[in-house]
């Protein structure tokens, strides 16, 4: 009975985990694009703020359930999909402390009013993060495969920037 309510639980905080992600990721980002810079830069820093004093304690739970689970399966058929499922929550603790919770710092240390086209630079110069953030800064949803996941109309700092270096100056239609 132990084990039947350890794996219940175990399920509940991995699907709720699991449906959060998946909530921000289809429905908070994509409204966010629609504010403009020193809305959005506040807005994420309200929800990061609200994340930071959850997730900590949601994300433990879930892998500690992950362990309990993986401890009352021992010998069962479940072992390795129990065991597979708690080395996939280990690794996504481990991206999320080493990859996205010094974003989230650098954001709360923006100014949304001077920090205009800080998203790059939040999310630093490289890497899957950085990528998402340019090509949420050039109006896309910084999902690959995602309408307007290519660019937007309006040229950024960045961009500029990259014509720059490349010989060649923006347009006035580019910059718009």
């Amino acid at each position: 009975m132990l084990s039947r309510t350890v794996r219940f639980a175990n399920l509940v905080l991995a699907g709720m985990l699991a449906g959060n992600e998946f909530g921000t990721w289809a429905a908070v980002h994509p409204s966010l694009e629609r504010l403009g810079p020193p809305e959005r830069i506040r807005a994420e820093q309200e929800l990061t703020r609200r994340f930071a004093a959850i997730m900590p304690a949601w994300m433990g739970s879930a892998v500690v359930s992950c362990l309990l689970a993986l401890l009352f399966s021992r010998g069962s058929a479940g072992f390795r999909s129990t065991l597979l499922g708690t080395a996939c929550f280990l690794g996504m603790l481990a991206s999320t402390r080493i990859g996205n919770v010094p974003i989230n710092d650098r954001v709360l240390e923006m100014d949304p009013e001077r920090d205009q086209g800080g998203v790059r630079e939040a999310a630093g110069a490289v890497g899957p993060a950085a990528h998402a953030a340019r090509r949420v800064e050039r109006g896309g949803t910084g999902v690959p495969g995602r309408r307007g996941a290519g660019g937007g109309p309006a040229m950024t700092a960045y961009s500029e920037r990259a014509l720059v270096a490349r010989g060649r100056s923006a347009t006035r239609e580019e910059i718009r």
